[in-house]
């Protein structure tokens, strides 16, 4: 397991946050998932200034194939490591520490639009994520049950629906509804997305400078 160290995760991370941005969490998706080719998975390097870091994004179709819809998670598994300049294969492993950075900035900066649809109950409304330009996700409802819902509210709504299918992302509760929650405020609300520099700032500072 490797120690890349604040530094140079906080580099990664800035990294990954901005290339992710152009991207969909998943390239297209065909729509039966036997016959889904092992290309879905978006692969990302990244160049820090003594590692090549490699990250993977892969669709999970052992899950999907097995499973009834509404899935009850997000089905995405990801992998990070080192890699030498020459190979592709991942020859040592991020520690769970490091893993878990580069997975929040991934969700931080990638392209994922959310989506709260009314049902056909009026007091309803359905939560959906798209991973990719083909496919979308059912992440549960917002109940208006009388109360006023405020922005903050919906995007804390939707944040806590979103952490519970995605639990395993994250090493802690508080993280998983920082990310997604403000991920809600920026695609249902229009809030600026920060800076990377915000997220993991490039003079090191102590303690965690990512959502948590």
């Amino acid at each position: 397991m490797s120690t890349l160290g604040q530094t140079e995760v906080f580099e990664a991370c800035r990294a990954l946050y901005n290339m992710a941005g152009e991207d969909f969490m998943l390239r297209p998706l065909i729509r039966h998932v036997e016959t889904i080719p092992a290309s879905a998975s978006q692969v990302y390097y990244i160049q820090t200034k003594t590692n090549r870091v490699k990250f993977v994004v892969e669709f999970d179709k052992t899950y999907v194939s097995e499973s009834e819809f509404p899935l009850t998670r997000i089905p995405l598994l990801f992998k990070s490591g080192i890699c030498s300049q020459s190979s592709e294969d991942l020859e040592v492993k991020l520690d769970d520490a490091e893993h878990a950075a580069l997975i929040r900035a991934f969700l931080l900066g990638v392209k994922a639009p959310i989506v709260v649809e009314k049902s056909a109950l009026a007091t309803r409304y359905k939560v959906i994520i798209q991973l990719s330009a083909t496919f979308f996700v059912d992440c549960g409802e917002l109940i208006d049950e009388g109360i006023d819902l405020t922005s903050d509210v919906i995007c804390d709504h939707v944040g806590m629906s979103l952490y519970d299918k995605s639990k395993d992302f994250f090493e802690s509760p508080a993280e998983g509804l920082a990310v997604w929650s403000a991920r809600a405020a920026q695609e249902l609300f229009g809030t600026p997305k920060p800076s990377a520099e915000t997220y993991w700032p490039i003079v090191s500072q102590k303690g965690e400078a990512a959502p948590s």
